[in-house]
């Protein structure tokens, strides 16, 4: 299962919405086959290993790290592929959450005669697959926050210079992150300040993500960098904003969407269940501080990344998270499952958000 795992994940950024799947073969304790899901629309894991192992796999043990689907979609069902290769025993990580799969492809199984046997390395699966999972069970996309901050808490100078608080190290890794996600997203002051590009480009071979600017009043200089790349990029901005700045944009390849208003800025969880509908699945947040903090006040982030670099700077104004409205410690956002690593000088700290149960009130 763990080799299952370890190829599902060089399916990472391209099979999005479906998700990452991973499958070995084995027959008397050698593996026959094995292959992973590689693009959406394309072969899924099963069939592919199946393919691979041939007439062998009559008898075999199948090792999948999602289940199978039972249904008819881009491909046909795996179920069937399972079922006409002569396989004896399906070993599963996790059982697919999506509607269409929901048990549906064990049970068949199952019912034909093939054992199966569930939660194996369950726990590595569900987090491979995390994007894949929320979308499908709360149609939006899974949303990350991530920033890179100085050791004494702050993202950027005094005079608002960020350039480069992180080291070389840390944003190719940045790159890395955004070639898995469908999308990056930031606030338009972010996008003044620094005039990001939000590509992937020290990845070779890499899918530039859909590049997401929260901008309610369209306010992005129209000499941005963002608008000299060919990758698709998306405004979000109010009903009210400019019509000829948003002419503009457009003629420039951007689209602009509208979304209601709600706290001074768009609703982010109407900007959410528009992304799912566009099949966007997972979503960067690289800043700033002020968008970060409306995501963790209307709870809807679901994992942090900071890269935490060895400096200090003090004076600044800059932080990683502003306007949370946490006012007692009781009402504190904790990062739980951490997972640290070192990129250069830079320590990166990786968790999953957890929201308190209930919020107090003050007494």
């Amino acid at each position: 299962m763990r080799r299952a795992l370890e190829l599902a994940e060089q399916g990472k950024g391209r099979v999005s919405p479906n998700p990452l799947v991973g499958a070995v073969v084995v027959k008397e304790g050698t593996v026959a086959g094995e292959g992973f899901h590689a693009a959406w629309g394309e072969a899924h894991a099963e069939a592919v290993a199946l393919d691979k192992a041939g007439k062998i796999a009559e008898g075999a043990d199948l090792y999948v790290t999602l289940e199978p689907c039972n249904h008819k979609g881009k491909t046909g069902k795996c179920t069937e592929k399972i079922l006409s290769s002569g396989i004896r025993k399906v070993i599963l990580a996790v059982h697919d959450p999506n509607p269409d799969v929901e048990g549906g492809g064990a049970e068949f199984l199952k019912g034909r005669g093939i054992e199966v046997v569930t939660g194996v390395l369950e726990d590595e699966a569900r987090f491979q697959n995390r994007f894949y999972f929320k979308s499908v069970t709360q149609k939006v996309p899974y949303v990350i926050l991530k920033w890179a901050m100085s050791l004494d808490g702050y993202t950027a100078a005094a005079s608002g210079d960020s350039k480069w608080i992180s080291s070389e190290e840390s944003r190719k890794s940045v790159h890395i992150m955004r070639n898995e996600v469908d999308a990056v997203c930031a606030g338009v002051n972010t996008v003044i300040t620094d005039d990001p590009l939000f590509t992937c480009r020290s990845v070779p071979g890499g899918r530039d993500p859909v590049r997401i600017v929260i901008d309610p009043r369209l306010r992005t200089p129209p000499d941005a960098r963002l608008f000299s790349s060919s990758s698709p990029l998306v405004f979000i901005t109010k009903q009210d904003a400019s019509p000829d700045r948003r002419r503009s944009f457009e003629e420039k390849g951007a689209e602009c969407v509208e979304i209601q208003e709600n706290e001074g800025t768009v609703d982010l969880g109407e900007m959410l269940r528009s992304l799912y509908a566009r099949k966007i699945t997972s979503v960067l947040v690289e800043g700033g501080g002020v968008t970060a903090g409306y995501f963790l006040k209307n709870r809807l982030a679901d994992e942090a990344v900071a890269f935490c670099a060895p400096c200090l700077i003090g004076g600044g104004e800059a932080n990683p998270v502003t306007g949370a409205g946490i006012r007692n410690m009781d009402q504190r956002v904790n990062i739980i499952g951490i997972a640290t690593a070192h990129y250069g000088h830079d320590i990166c700290i990786r968790g999953k958000i957890e929201y308190p149960a209930e919020q107090q009130e003050d007494t």
